[in-house]
């Protein structure tokens, strides 16, 4: 028995536990109930998801069955004042705390007919009416049984079943609390596995196996050791640092809930809203006129937020996407055989993107055919160029996507209208600019995933002379000029889609003494060689790109290209392969020091915020054809010099001949090939989805000869959830007619509910355009082969710049947007003044000084609306230095709520680091959550010429009130600064629109 004193300090701890609990679990009841439009709360954005209807309806239940235990724990020894008051106190434990156990099974089970059965929303809201019977009923029967058979006296601390009845207590509750602990493991072994086996994603898995490890812990360490002391007392023992702990834990079960469903210790969570608005609204001096606003503001946050109650999104569906780059150079069929050499079948996914190719059509058909026919991989395709040898062409640059037909006949994956998706960037023929260079592009949607990809041959050093320059500029077009979507919004395209693919042989060069450079690789080949114990590293690197055992072989059909042993690797081989190398890495470092791309992307003067595979392979050009481009392991040198072709006749009619067979004589006509990474891969996310999308190594085909190029790959492994298709206008063939519509099965907005997006204080540092690209070596950075950069007028392939109308870059009120005008000089009227400032260090102020910024909202991609008339509950509203700016549009929005969407807003600013700074943009619009919710910005100048974009996740910050970000500005793939800005985000109701 325990002493008084002990008893003083079990009964002190029991109203301290029980005290926390009660507030912790108020304060979560209390704000799901304002959620459900309780208190005056708005729920204008509460049924919106149904995972998170049901969630949220769970956690509150449980909530009130926990402040109903901890009231009754609370009362303690004063249940012991009475038997009728003992009785109650009795019985109320007996039902609430049986029923907090049930409740947290109920909790477990809806995970797992969720998660792991995949049932419907519909299904799992009617098991909650089934979970609230047995809870509250089950446990009420069994309250009332005991009540009835008159158990309940006091034991220990508080009144319940007698100590004389040790079986009723076992069988009536703690055989059931071991039952709920065991059906809990279950649970999370089972989702765990469902996880992992549903998607690669470790970060979502990481968090999913958190979320349920907290859910456990929480359960079994509230209970474990009124368990263990309970066990302790049937056997008519008991020690008081046991019945301490009981004490202690158990009345904490609502406050451990409320840390794990409230979120205390996560930024911004509905428990810390709550405790930092009572802090500012009973602490602060209220001659603290900011803090006022503040606790208002925090306060308003807990009617309308998205908080940690949302239901996370479960990524149940991974795809392998593999990419592909070949410059055939003019090669036939035959020669780029098998294509299982440089096309492992086993993929989701695949984008093929060739340069010089004279087969176009024949190889097409190959690849399909190979890749198991039209009934298992549709084929779409974009190109530009040309076979006619007699006007300088050299074959097609094309671009190939082929998709499993089961996804795009089920709408999952689906093409996206573009208005511009080539760019032709070759020889200037007067009124024409050749196809010769330039890019392709193809965008579709994957479930919940948007991509653009473009694929591009750029411009090549010329009679010995470095055109590094312009393929600098050959990507600022590429990016700022094609037009991806329905409408064109003058915004770079990377910046309107979740990931952006471009690849192709884009011809940027290591500079250095070619013999040099090829020692370099032999070194770096050797390390490769000791790390994967075998000469024939660059194979089992290659086998990298292969799926592994289990997929590699689900292809049924064996196809004739499939004579090829790729290495299939095992998962040990695979984590050694891929496991970070210092030694390599640095060896290959040297080479990527003097190489153009990675000083570019390391300056910022092209493909700013890309990212590639890590190069740990040879490079890819200029190659020997034939069974004199044989390399073996790389690490002979004098084997290096045969296999790369070094010097070339400046002369393209000798060009050819000289390459096949490489017998070159040092001489007048002639200049050096520094072997070069000419073909690449670059990958571009939208930082809230960079996560969702892994990328492996490169790999390179050493087995395909029969060009002076070797194929580049690389695997994408991208997590999605496929309860989501595609949104925006797609495309339809039918009959080889090509025909725009809305994705039949895409996600609906909810209706009556948009989402208002509100930016303004903003102060842009901008960058002045005297950006260099950074070579990890001076010398290097300062040589170009001993050769001056091309001129432009001395290229053979100027670029000449295509004519655009001139219009406004808003559009009108009550227009039709998908017909909206493109911005002024096009989408990139500024490219050549970017592109001569870069040259020569400096451009006019007046191109440079922002006095327009525009903002849009929803991208076309994420519209749920597809583009099909955009009708829509509302208009948009703008204002701008506390005023409105249109009284028509204000009338317009009160009189017609199927208004058409105006998905951009232009405000004026003279000044963007003044007064004027505090001007504001505000849209609204129907968006979907579950495609991403993205917005964009575009600075113009007084021509309305693009100056800088940036791209702003607006899922970030929904619900979370006035936030101060920082985002990166670029234009067409060039750093260009950073711009920050205070941004809300919230969902409204049509009716409670600002106006």
């Amino acid at each position: 028995m325990a002493t008084e004193e002990q008893t003083n300090a079990l009964q002190a701890q029991a109203t301290v536990s029980s005290s926390i609990s009660i507030v912790s679990s108020a304060t979560v009841t209390y704000y799901l109930l304002q959620e459900k439009g309780w208190f005056g709360g708005d729920n204008g954005h509460f049924d919106a998801d149904p995972h998170r209807v049901r969630t949220m309806n769970l956690v509150l239940i449980l909530s009130v069955i926990d402040m109903l235990a901890s009231s009754h724990w609370l009362m303690g020894e004063l249940g012991d004042t009475s038997d009728a008051f003992c009785d109650y106190q009795g019985f109320m434990i007996q039902w609430w705390a049986l029923a907090g156990i049930v409740w947290n099974g109920c909790m477990a089970n809806s995970l797992y007919n969720w998660l792991v059965l995949k049932k419907t929303p519909e299904q799992l809201a009617r098991h909650v009416y089934y979970h609230v019977a047995l809870t509250v009923g089950g446990c009420g029967i069994v309250a009332v049984v005991l009540l009835g058979l008159d158990h309940y006296a006091f034991a220990n601390l508080w009144c319940w079943i007698s100590a004389d009845y040790n079986a009723e207590r076992f069988y009536c509750f703690y055989f059931i609390l071991f039952l709920t602990w065991a059906y809990n493991g279950f649970v999370f072994i089972s989702v765990a596995n469902a996880a992992k086996d549903a998607t690669g994603n470790r970060e979502a898995q990481k968090k999913l196996q958190t979320k349920l490890k907290l859910f456990i812990g929480a359960f079994v360490l509230s209970w474990f050791f009124g368990g263990v002391n309970r066990t302790l007392q049937f056997f008519d023992s008991s020690h008081f640092i046991i019945l301490y702990l009981h004490v202690f834990f158990v009345p904490l079960q609502g406050f451990f809930n409320a840390l794990i469903y409230g979120g205390l210790f996560e930024e911004d969570s509905p428990l810390r809203l709550q405790i930092k608005f009572f802090f500012y609204k009973y602490c602060h001096p209220p001659s603290d006129k900011r803090n006022e606003r503040l606790s208002q503001t925090e306060g308003a946050l807990l009617t309308s937020r998205r908080g940690s109650f949302q239901s996370e999104t479960v990524f149940d569906k991974e795809a392998s996407i593999y990419t592909v780059t070949f410059n055939l150079g003019e090669a036939n069929l035959d020669e780029v055989r098998p294509l299982g050499a440089w096309l492992p079948r086993g993929h989701d996914v695949y984008i093929v993107c060739l340069q010089e190719c004279m087969c176009l059509q024949e190889l097409r058909e190959a690849i399909q055919e190979h890749l198991g026919g039209p009934e298992k991989f549709s084929a779409f395709h974009n190109e530009i160029g040309s076979t006619n040898k007699r006007l300088g062409f050299h074959g097609y640059i094309a671009l190939m996507v082929f998709a499993r037909t089961e996804d795009v006949e089920s709408g999952a994956f689906a093409p996206l209208q573009s208005l511009r998706d080539n760019v032709k960037q070759g020889a200037n023929l007067g009124v024409y600019t050749a196809s010769n260079k330039g890019s392709v592009a193809f965008p579709f949607g994957y479930h919940d995933s948007t991509f653009a990809v473009m694929g591009c041959h750029l411009a090549s050093d010329n009679k010995g002379k470095s055109r590094f320059s312009q393929r600098n500029k050959n990507t600022y077009r590429m990016l700022g000029k094609s037009v991806l979507t329905d409408v064109d919004t003058g915004l770079d395209a990377n910046l309107l889609f979740h990931h952006t693919i471009c690849l192709g042989d884009m011809n940027f060069r290591v500079r250095g003494q070619p013999e040099q450079l090829l020692t370099w690789v032999a070194e770096a080949s050797k390390r490769e060689a000791e790390i994967a114990e075998t000469k024939d590293w660059v194979s089992k690197r290659y086998g990298l790109l292969a799926p592994p055992l289990p997929d590699f072989k689900q292809d049924e059909s064996p196809s004739p290209d499939d004579d090829f042993d790729i290495p299939i690797l095992s998962e040990p081989q695979r984590k050694k392969l891929i496991a970070p190398s210092y030694p390599c890495e640095a060896a290959w470092g040297v080479l990527l020091d003097r190489e153009e791309l990675t000083a570019s992307m390391r300056g910022g003067t092209a493909f700013y915020n890309f990212t590639e595979p890590e190069i740990r392979i040879p490079p890819s050009f200029r190659r020997a054809r034939g069974e004199d481009g044989e390399c073996g392991s790389y690490t002979d040198v004098e084997q290096l010099k045969k296999g790369y072709v070094l010097k070339v006749k400046d002369l393209r009619s000798a060009d050819s001949e000289v390459s096949r067979n490489n017998a070159l004589v040092a001489g007048e006509g002639y200049s050096w090939r520094p072997p070069s990474y000419t073909d690449r891969i670059l990958l571009h996310s939208l930082k809230d989805v960079e996560g969702r999308i892994e990328t492996s190594q490169y790999g390179i085909c050493d087995a395909v000869r029969g060009s002076d190029h070797r194929p580049v790959a690389a695997v994408y492994s991208l997590s999605m959830n496929s309860t989501v298709a595609p949104q925006g206008k797609i495309m339809k063939r039918d009959d080889g007619d090509i025909e725009t519509q809305k994705n039949p099965i895409a996600t609906e907005p909810e209706d009556k509910t948009l989402y208002s997006i509100e930016v303004g204080q903003i102060t842009v540092d901008l960058l002045p355009l005297t950006c260099r690209p950074e070579f990890g070596n001076r010398e290097a950075a300062e040589l170009n082969f001993q050769v001056t950069e091309a001129a432009d007028d001395d290229m053979g392939e100027n670029y000449v710049e295509p004519e655009f109308r001139e219009t406004s870059s808003t559009i009108a009120s009550g227009s039709d947007p998908s017909h909206a005008s493109v911005p002024n000089k096009g989408h990139h009227g500024q490219l050549d003044s970017i592109a001569e400032g870069v040259d020569n260090g400096e451009v006019s102020k007046n191109k440079t000084e922002i006095a327009n910024i525009t903002m849009l909202f929803p991208l076309p991609p994420e519209d749920p609306l597809g583009g099909a008339g955009r009708e829509v509950h509302a208009a948009t509203a703008v204002y701008g230095h506390g005023r409105r700016q249109s009284t028509k549009a204000q009338q317009q929005v009160n009189a017609n709520l199927g208004a058409e969407l105006q998905s951009r807003v232009t405000v004026r600013y003279n000044d963007v680091s003044g007064h004027d700074a505090e001007k504001s943009l505000r849209l609204m619009s129907h968006g979907t959550s579950k495609t991403g919710l993205h917005s964009a910005l575009r600075l113009e100048s007084k021509s309305g010429e693009s100056i800088a974009q940036a791209s702003i996740c607006a899922a970030e910050v929904l619900e979370l009130g006035p936030k101060r970000i920082t985002v990166d500005l670029q234009s067409a793939g060039m750093k260009r600064g950073t711009l920050t800005m205070t941004i809300t985000v919230h969902a409204v109701k049509a009716q409670d629109m600002w106006l």
